[in-house]
């Protein structure tokens, strides 16, 4: 488990700021647009359409889903443990009725 505390950690902090990351990259592909006076509603609606602007959406979902599987995988190793410790007890009590 302490192994895997470092990804799990990182993998919380994505989860925690990828809405904030999104609107980031929505944000740098309005940029140039509203610089040149276009309206907000015109601005996104042609950083939405940007290959750009999908092209780091999609690396943030592979990120996204990369600290889903992550997260995924600490829950299962947590549920393992914890059946572990279930079974010991069970086996100490098992020895203490002998």
């Amino acid at each position: 488990m302490q192994a895997l505390a470092d990804e799990v950690g990182t993998a919380r902090t994505i989860l925690e700021f990828s809405s904030d990351r999104r609107k980031r990259a929505l944000a740098r592909a309005c940029a140039a647009a509203l610089a040149g006076g276009e309206s907000v509603a015109k601005a996104e609606s042609q950083a939405r359409a940007d290959e750009a602007y999908g092209k780091e959406l999609a690396v943030l979902q592979r990120e996204h889903e990369a600290a889903e599987q992550t997260i995924a995988k600490w829950d299962v190793l947590k549920i393992t443990w914890s059946g572990a410790q279930s079974l010991l007890a069970m086996q100490r009590e098992s020895v203490k009725h002998l």
